[in-house]
């Protein structure tokens, strides 16, 4: 009976060790599990901030921006290219026309000069060039070959002394075009923008 209350007491004590073994293996297990799954999670994020593919992913990004940056650039670049190639031949004519028209006016005045230098006392020469209702033949300024001088009674610019009528009309001008040589065309007088100066005198 004594043996069996030993016995007994053994088996107890054997119980109640493994029950604690158990109990402290359950409560001390998820605790680690936790800590070991944190560790993991820290130590991964701390991988992949400092990864060399970050570093070159950020790299692009900056890179790409960049570039986009290059491309808005060279595209108003080309854009104020364009416009200044388009203006720039349009502007280098018309002062080129306005050195022209002053041209003409001095060749103008110097014919109107040479008609009364040369023309009789009775203005036989002037009273001619007012009868004339359409130009003369264009004379090449032999100065410079670009203009031609002509001579006419009526104005070929003014629309309303086309015709040979007005109050305009009937009146010694001085017209100059440019040259046939210089610019071949079938009429010098039309449109009427081929006509660079025209002045009257003896009016």
């Amino acid at each position: 009976m004594k043996m069996d209350t030993q016995e007994s007491r053994a088996v107890v004590d054997l119980f109640r060790r493994t029950t604690i073994a158990l109990y402290s293996t359950c409560i001390s297990y998820p605790s680690s599990r936790l800590h070991r799954s944190s560790f993991a999670i820290h130590h991964s994020s701390s991988i992949i901030h400092h990864s060399p593919f970050a570093i070159r992913h950020s790299s692009s990004f900056r890179r790409a921006f960049s570039l986009l940056e290059v491309v808005v650039s060279m595209a108003i670049l080309l854009a104020g290219i364009a416009a200044i190639a388009t203006f720039f031949p349009m502007s280098v004519r018309h002062n080129q026309r306005a050195v022209d028209v002053s041209t003409a006016a001095y060749i103008a005045q110097m014919k109107a000069e040479e008609i009364r230098r040369d023309d009789s006392t009775n203005h036989r020469l002037v009273r001619e060039i007012r009868q004339l209702t359409d130009p003369t033949k264009p004379v090449t300024f032999p100065l410079d070959s670009r203009f031609a001088y002509s001579f006419c009674g009526r104005s070929m610019i003014d629309d309303t002394t086309q015709t040979g009528g007005g109050s305009d009309s009937g009146i010694a001008r001085v017209i100059i075009v440019y040259s046939p040589e210089f610019k071949p065309r079938p009429d010098l007088f039309s449109p009427k923008e081929n006509i660079l100066f025209e002045l009257r005198f003896y009016e």
